[in-house]
């Protein structure tokens, strides 16, 4: 959950993707043990390489961690749910 989110928020903050994309976006996690880069296929195949030739042992995984996210913007406000799972947003 803490590598979903912290994704999601930097994917705003200092990507400057729009909510739906940056709730949408592929996500990587390494859990230590094991030692492994889990990241989901939607992953660009130029960056699965990169960090292959890194050294990093990679796989796979259909999912990694599901985020709802609120965006307020002075009067505007902003709501995503994500597409991983069957969820609905609404914001007023």
């Amino acid at each position: 959950i803490i590598n979903a989110t912290l994704q999601t928020i930097l994917n705003v903050l200092d990507f400057r993707l729009p909510l739906k994309k940056a709730v949408e976006s592929p996500r990587i996690h390494h859990q230590w043990i094991p030692n492994e880069l889990a990241v989901e296929g939607k992953i660009l195949p130029n960056i699965r390489k990169s960090l292959e030739r890194r050294g990093h042992a990679v796989k796979e995984r259909n999912s990694l961690g599901v985020v709802q996210a609120i965006l307020v913007k002075r009067t505007k406000v902003d709501a995503e749910a994500d597409p991983r799972k069957e969820e609905k947003a609404r914001a007023e």
